[in-house]
């Protein structure tokens, strides 16, 4: 017993210390400059703009508007999924078994997804929680199990649109858990799912008219989805796809799945409602074009991992099973300690060493004489080179420059992968650079990426490095660095 809770605190100290120390990614500014500019009123601009509900928009202006620090809002992040970990754990070990109940929690407290994702201020680090307490089916197979359906239902989807891909296969996963006959059953669930969808029906109307329309980014090609499938369930988000940690997580995945299939009949399987809401998930995911950004696959985990915990394998298969189980841990493992030092993960921004180019960013814009500017086309570099005072500026930078004059002693033009920056303005904002008319270059390269051949067979503008600083020393013709400038200018 003090071992499984020596876990727990282990776990809620990994996932707070990477929420406290975490400088940001790019897909968090967006929420942080509009809670920073209209407080509690953010959530009325994203009803008229955006893709997403308003539920993570009041949630974070709420907390932020009560702490003033981001870190103390990714910290309720944090611990508001450790605490829905422990929750889960607990009931199963309870309904179930000890064992099942301890594979559960690793699955879902090494998932490094869930440590990325989860102890963000993007609306997945409270759609996810919400979801692990739906997972726990009431004792009592009546009016209420239902009504904690409908209820949990209108909440996710007040705080992500995913949930009208999740829905059908919680529908399921109540309909098979429940010990009710047919008639019962369905007179409840109709009942309940009325109630919710008049209660939700005020959001369907601004996803109908604002959001559904802006959806062009949000979905990919089939190949893309069943690709960012494999990814995110077979091997996981903290690993590059074409590793050693990778292969050993996918080889873990085929295992168990090979072990669940064997183990029982395809009947008694199709009655399994932990494994059909799954399977269900997975299919409507892919369907829906949704799956070819990773991110959104962090939702499949907790289905994945009470399912993968359940499964009791017959007694030829139990070393296939637990070799299987033991490769998923140590290539989630691998992956969690990616995450925590912020390297070769799916992600990106994530992956940039921030802390590492504000040091020497700073450091050489104090030999200056004040007389110097920063260009970034990054959100994470722009939201920081602001807080820290430097002059600076950016097509993302949230501030806006008093006066952009043509000549300065240092300029730097920090470079990054570029992101969702098409290809055409990318490329000008680079010919601009070589424009510049300066009397010394100096370069600062950080963190060459060890996978790059790979990526820039995938992308040519991945970048060799994860931060490019290029500090330029008397340069006479800053304003022709247009294609830099925010998007207001």
């Amino acid at each position: 017993m003090i071992t499984r809770y020596v876990f727990y605190g282990l776990t809620v100290v990994i996932y707070g210390s990477v929420a406290l120390m975490s400088y940001g990614f790019d897909d968090e500014f967006f929420n942080i400059t509009l809670v920073e500019q209209y407080g509690l009123g953010a959530f009325l601009v994203t009803q008229t703009t955006d893709v997403h509900p308003p539920m993570s928009y009041i949630i974070n202006a709420v907390l932020y508007e009560a702490f003033k620090d981001w870190g103390v809002v990714r910290l309720f992040s944090a611990l508001m999924l450790c605490a829905s970990f422990i929750y889960l754990s607990e009931h199963t070990k309870t309904k179930e078994d000890n064992r099942t109940a301890i594979l559960t929690f690793v699955l879902l407290a090494s998932n490094p997804a869930l440590l990325l994702w989860g102890t963000s201020i993007r609306w997945y680090a409270y759609f996810i929680p919400i979801l692990i307490w739906l997972l726990v089916i009431p004792h009592r197979h009546d009016w209420s199990m239902w009504l904690k359906l409908s209820l949990g239902l209108v909440v996710l989807g007040y705080t992500g649109y995913l949930s009208f891909v999740l829905a059908p296969a919680l529908v399921l996963f109540y309909w098979l858990s429940s010990s009710q006959n047919l008639k019962a059953k369905l007179k409840q669930l109709s009942a309940s799912l009325a109630v919710a969808g008049v209660t939700y029906s005020p959001q369907i109307i601004t996803f109908l008219d604002v959001h559904f329309p802006n959806r062009e980014s949000q979905t990919g090609s089939l190949f893309s989805n069943f690709a960012g499938l494999f990814v995110a369930q077979f091997s996981n988000q903290g690993v590059f796809p074409i590793s050693v940690p990778a292969l050993i997580g996918a080889v873990g995945t085929t295992l168990v799945l090979y072990t669940a299939l064997r183990s029982q009949p395809i009947r008694k399987l199709s009655s399994d409602s932990k494994c059909v809401s799954y399977a269900l998930f997975s299919i409507l995911i892919v369907a829906s074009g949704v799956a070819s950004k990773f991110r959104n696959l962090v939702i499949a985990t907790p289905l994945q991992a009470i399912w993968f915990a359940s499964i009791k394998p017959s007694s030829p298969l139990k070393r296939i099973f637990y070799i299987g189980i033991l490769s998923i841990f140590i290539g989630n493992l691998w992956g969690s300690v990616n995450v925590y030092r912020h390297q070769d993960t799916t992600k990106n921004s994530w992956n940039l060493p921030i802390k590492e180019a504000l040091s020497v960013i700073q450091q050489e814009y104090e030999g200056c004489n004040k007389d110097a500017i920063v260009f970034t086309h990054d959100p994470t570099l722009s939201y920081h080179t602001e807080k820290l005072s430097l002059t600076s500026t950016g097509i993302y930078a949230s501030g806006k420059l008093h006066e952009l004059k043509e000549a300065y002693r240092c300029v730097f033009v920090v470079k990054t992968f570029a992101g969702s920056i098409s290809a055409t303005q990318y490329e000008q904002m680079l010919d601009e650079v070589k424009k510049l008319q300066f009397s010394e270059k100096s370069i600062f390269q950080l963190q060459e990426d060890p996978f790059y051949k790979y990526k820039v067979k995938l992308n040519s503008r991945y970048p060799p490095y994860a931060i490019t600083i290029l500090k330029f020393t008397n340069v006479t013709n800053v304003n022709s660095l247009l294609s830099w400038l925010p998007k207001e200018s």
